[in-house]
């Protein structure tokens, strides 16, 4: 289904939530089950989510810290956007008020994608990256499966 990352703002902060923590939470991540990834398979997650970061200008230091770029924000949501725009094009003013317009919002904010831990609140992907601070160093901590 997706992944839920712990992110936070200094190193000494990472580690600390354990997939307990979410138990009661599984509605607000729209999952099932939630299980902690270790291991080179937690490595790989997070060095996918670096990678995307560094390929569009972000920073990714050695000290394991990494910053978001405007870039960064919007290579995320590009094609959304252009999606988005292309639907609207077309949307009558009876579609919008009596029909169901999901698509569209999933477009602004997907709930069943990727989920984030961050200053003790947890967010959809698409949120956080809008509201994510821009260049100042975060930090990747724990990973989890949503199943």
């Amino acid at each position: 289904m997706g992944y839920l990352y712990e992110i936070t703002r200094r190193p000494e902060e990472t580690g600390k939530v354990t997939e307990e923590n979410f138990y009661d939470c599984l509605d607000i991540l729209c999952a099932d089950y939630i299980s902690d990834i270790h291991g080179e398979q937690a490595d790989y997650v997070r060095k996918n989510l670096l990678g995307f970061i560094k390929q569009n200008e972000g920073l990714v230091q050695d000290d394991g810290s990494f910053t978001i770029s405007s870039r960064v924000k919007q290579d995320y949501f590009y094609k959304r956007f252009n999606e988005f725009k292309r639907i609207v094009q077309y949307l009558t003013l009876r579609e919008f008020a009596e029909e169901n317009i999901q698509a569209l919002q999933k477009l602004l904010d997907d709930p069943m994608d990727n989920k984030v831990w961050f200053d003790g609140g947890i967010y959809t992907f698409d949120y956080w990256m809008r509201e994510a601070p821009v260049n100042v160093p975060l930090y990747i901590g724990n990973v989890f499966y949503l199943h």
